[in-house]
């Protein structure tokens, strides 16, 4: 009796563990974004569909791990998060993370987003750790499917994510649209199309300068280290290490290509793939794959994008952006040109890293000025010997806007524009 109760009294609180928050501040606007700070905030977002054209960022990392307790099922078990849909604005997730988010659905377009769309939409910034998602057709950690111009950057996911057909670390199916700067770090299990980033990349969409690890079995074909299924796309400047396994048609990088899909200047490891095959990119061994020379003979940046650099990711490469300023030392890389790098994150709230590099010894100024070309704070101003450079900048005394960094030495003037958002 007393064990029933307990069983009664846990099923009401998963049923109330549901409550919809909006955020304290911001309004939805491009020009002020409504702050998310909690997992009540983000369930708001999903839980009216007004919401859903609005522009977020994320001020503080969430953990969603209560997440597993979620909308009771029939069974004994828990659906858990229900996928935003039809989200058609912009999330910012600033450099935070969403942790232990879990899903249990047997529904098409599953994922923290259950699809992105629209000429305005962007993700960006924004890490997925240690998910547990499950799901039918068109699965993803980040979105069921991203379509119709849609823009993914610097995003990534980590943990377990399995389904039916075209299941992605990132996204089950990119449409139209397009992945830049992201990686993914995950266990993948399928029944069909399935791939480390993408289960399918098709319709002149295009991944650049991602990478994925971990690994992707499908009982079924069309399993790829990277992509399942590439048609009418582009992959660029990417590479995998996933393992991979699959029935037929299974790569290292891409399991099947058809109808005008490229892939350019991208790789996958052999070894840890178990493979030596794909229908696109180009086989090397796991000592090749942590060589820089392999990635820059093929036209790679590894003064802004990428770094090589002992003690991450097990010797391959990671995105600049992951660990600013890694590498450099080690690497003695001395830079062709002068150049003055986005700032990430951007927007930001309140501190900004600032890259840029000199080929040659000079004198350096790094100024920061308002959109009136008032200046507002002198970040460096001294001789530099040749090399990259990487300064941070914190503006937590000065209000929203955007601001604009400046460069100044021999070569030149370089100007970015940031955006502060508080």
């Amino acid at each position: 009796m007393i064990k029933k109760i307990v069983i009664v009294l846990l099923l009401i609180a998963s049923l109330n563990a549901q409550t919809a928050i909006p955020p304290s501040a911001g309004d939805g606007t491009e020009s002020n974004p409504y702050q998310i700070t909690t997992l009540e905030n983000l369930y708001w977002i999903t839980a009216d569909p007004i919401n859903r054209d609005d522009h977020y960022i994320q001020i503080a990392d969430i953990n969603a791990a209560e997440t597993a307790a979620w909308f009771p099922t029939d069974t004994g078990g828990f659906y858990g998060w229900e996928p935003i849909l039809h989200f058609a604005g912009s999330y910012d997730g600033q450099g935070y993370i969403i942790d232990s988010l879990y899903i249990f659905r047997d529904t098409t377009f599953v994922g923290f987003f259950k699809d992105v769309y629209g000429d305005e939409s962007i993700i960006s910034n924004l890490g997925l750790t240690n998910v547990r998602i499950t799901g039918g057709d068109y699965v993803g950690g980040l979105t069921g499917v991203a379509l119709t111009q849609t823009v993914v950057n610097y995003c990534y996911c980590t943990g377990s994510i399995t389904g039916n057909n075209y299941v992605g670390g990132l996204t089950g199916n990119n449409v139209l649209s397009e992945i830049n700067y992201c990686y993914t770090d995950v266990t993948i299990k399928a029944n069909g199309r399935a791939g480390g980033l993408s289960g399918w990349n098709s319709l002149s969409s295009s991944i650049s300068n991602c990478y994925s690890s971990g690994s992707v079995s499908s009982e079924g074909g069309r399993c790829g280290g990277l992509v399942g299924w590439a048609s009418d796309s582009t992959v660029s400047f990417c590479y995998s290490t996933c393992s991979v396994n699959g029935a037929e048609d299974i790569g290292g990088l891409i399991g099947y290509k058809s109808y005008l899909a490229t892939t350019r200047n991208s790789f996958w490891d052999m070894e840890t793939s178990g493979l030596d095959s794909s229908a696109g990119g180009t086989g090397r061994t796991t000592a090749e794959m942590k060589t820089q020379s392999t990635y820059t003979d093929s036209g790679w940046n590894f003064i802004d994008t990428w770094v090589i650099s002992p003690g991450y990711n097990s010797g391959y490469p990671i995105l600049r952006w992951q660990v600013p300023g890694v590498g450099l030392e080690e690497q003695n890389l001395i830079p062709h040109e002068v150049s003055l790098s986005q700032n990430y994150p951007n927007p930001f709230n309140p501190t900004t890293i600032i890259s840029y590099a000199i080929p040659e010894d000079s004198n350096v100024k790094l100024s920061i000025y308002d959109i009136s070309g008032h200046l507002v704070e002198a970040l460096v101003d001294k001789y530099h010997q040749a090399g990259q450079y990487n300064v941070k900048w914190n503006a937590s005394k000065y209000s929203s806007g955007i601001y604009i960094s400046r460069l100044e030495s021999s070569y030149g003037t370089h100007s970015r524009k940031m955006v502060l958002i508080k």
